[in-house]
């Protein structure tokens, strides 16, 4: 049995209301309907559950212009018809255009029926629109959700990996540092127990080149380090990178694994390399995680040592293409393993894999739009290439830094190190500024207030104040005063763009003369103090 059709009258006159309803039962329709003739009533009418509001254009305290304002402000998806005398066609055009969906006349009844079911025909089908558009935006909402959760998924894989990673690096780096304490507490015990050696300057300068070199090559693995772990972010911007120079970092950076720490028990690696320059286009981090797994799968493939090849080379049957080859001469895979190797979380090593390694690596060569390929057999080693596509290395010219143009100046530094504070204030001295010390912020603060200075240099963590709250405070004595953050965390605040406000430039320790003087003529260089600059340590 067929529903009966929910009308909604809305008529004064009665009879009229009548006349549509005994047409709409000559024409077989059933009726549930009610009748009102006044806003009050029209209002407290209203419900989703209508079919349809057949209403009359005039009223004496009402309109069918009105009862269409009143449905379109009541957000209720019901069709209404106009059901009425002769309007005029502009008067009905004005109507359908405010959202009535037909006008029949009052003497042409006999149409209403086809214009009913062609009306709710037409709100069905925009209420199934509706509803679908409603679906995609909840599978949207649910697919949003679940690339979030991936890309959340995604990073703690990428995170637990690097671990890892420094985890097997941890007892060479240990070696590493230990290798380059050793000529800087020797030779500076020689000095200092020795005082005649002093009358031989040339030992004496040759054990000082020593050190200074020792000491550099301890910040270099701090810094490689930082270049390893940190995150690339989504805001980190794509650069051209030398695909060489990732590679050759990426050995420094591991030498330690298939180097001295191999050969303290017994196994010996072979390394060698073939490479070619390469310019792609990416994250430098990244390729470098992704090369760093690649060289520790390599390694543990062979635990008896062998030999192990960094190869790149340019793609003979693709034109702009590049192959970074990791070859070792390993146990190898089986098929079966070869082909689930790059899944996550499957591992061959049992506890002592993640199963991260591969699949990461895969990650990262998508995302630099490269294939990767694996060529393996039990007993034959293994052999991974990296496909990466070119791009041209732009050249820019190196322009000599001018460090004669910086005029003697007043300086206060600020740092809570006796050490660091006075090794910094002779540097200082040594080109012929005057330099004024502070042993910590509040007395630095004092010193802004009651001087008059050129350049502030600040440390960064300090007890009761941070070099941050200083910078911003200081700023409000002498707001045209630069301030140089010098700080330990200066390499991993540059690597995440972190610069404090205040502060005018940020340079990481250790420091050079060389990298003091270019990191003072870049922050007095400019106009106006305010804009943040990275200065690299060097």
């Amino acid at each position: 049995m067929t529903a009966p059709l929910r009308a909604l009258i809305v008529e004064d006159v009665p009879n009229d209301a009548e006349l549509i309803i005994g047409q709409l039962h000559r024409d077989g329709r059933t009726l549930d309907w009610s009748r009102v003739d006044n806003e009050a009533a029209f209002r407290a009418a209203l419900n989703p559950g209508l079919d349809v509001i057949l209403s009359d254009y005039n009223l004496p305290s009402f309109s069918g212009s009105r009862a269409l304002e009143i449905l379109r402000e009541s957000r209720i998806d019901v069709p209404l018809i106009i059901v009425s005398g002769t309007i005029g066609e502009e008067a009905a055009t004005e109507l359908m255009r405010n959202g009535a969906v037909d006008y029949v006349s009052k003497d042409k009844t006999s149409r209403l029926s086809m214009a009913i079911s062609r009306a709710m025909a037409e709100a069905k089908s925009r209420r199934d629109r509706e509803d679908d558009l409603d679906n995609l935006r909840q599978a949207k909402s649910q697919l949003e959700e679940a690339i979030q959760q991936i890309k959340l998924t995604q990073d703690s894989v990428i995170a637990e990996e690097r671990l890892h990673a420094l985890g097997q690096m941890s007892a060479g780096i240990a070696h590493d540092f230990n290798n380059y304490l050793s000529p800087i507490i020797g030779l500076s015990e020689l000095i200092l127990t020795r005082p005649h050696i002093i009358e031989e300057p040339e030992k004496v300068f040759q054990y000082l080149r020593a050190i200074h070199q020792a000491g550099l090559d301890a910040a270099l693995v701090v810094r490689r380090l930082r270049d390893y772990y940190r995150g690339a972010d989504a805001n980190e911007e794509v650069e051209v990178i030398d695909l060489k120079l990732v590679v050759e970092q990426t050995i420094e950076l591991t030498q330690s694994r298939w180097g001295d720490q191999s050969l303290s028990t017994g196994t010996n690696y072979r390394m060698a390399t073939k490479l070619v320059e390469a310019g792609v286009a990416g994250r430098a981090s990244e390729l470098r995680q992704m090369l760093v797994n690649l060289i520790f799968n390599a390694l543990d493939a062979m635990p008896n040592g062998g030999d192990l090849s960094l190869t790149i080379e340019r793609d003979a049957k693709r034109h702009g293409f590049v192959n970074l080859v990791v070859a070792d001469t390993g146990q190898g895979m089986s098929a079966e393993v070869r082909k689930r190797c790059l899944e996550p979380f499957f591992t061959t090593k049992g506890a002592a894999g993640t199963g991260l390694g591969l699949a990461t690596s895969y990650g990262i060569v998508k995302r630099h739009h490269g294939e990767i390929q694996i060529e393996s057999e039990p007993g034959r080693g293994t052999r991974i290439i990296v496909a990466l596509p070119t791009v041209a290395i732009p050249r820019t010219p190196s322009v000599p830094k001018d460090r004669s143009l910086i005029p003697p100046m007043d300086i206060l530094v600020i740092d809570d190190e006796e050490m660091v504070r006075n090794v910094i204030a002779e540097y200082l001295r040594a080109d012929g500024h005057r330099v004024d010390v502070a042993d910590g912020p509040t007395i630095g603060l004092h010193k802004i207030n009651d001087g008059q200075y050129d350049l502030i240099i600040t440390d960064r963590a300090m007890p009761d104040m941070s070099g941050d709250q200083l910078a911003l405070k200081a700023k409000r004595i002498a707001p045209h005063v630069p301030i140089l953050m010098l700080t330990g965390f200066g390499d991993f605040m540059i690597a995440r763009g972190e610069y404090p406000d205040g502060v005018d430039a940020v340079v990481a320790k250790p420091i050079t003369i060389d990298g003091l003087r270019d990191a003072i003529a870049e922050v007095t260089s400019r106009p106006t103090p305010g804009a943040v600059t990275s200065v690299a340590s060097r």
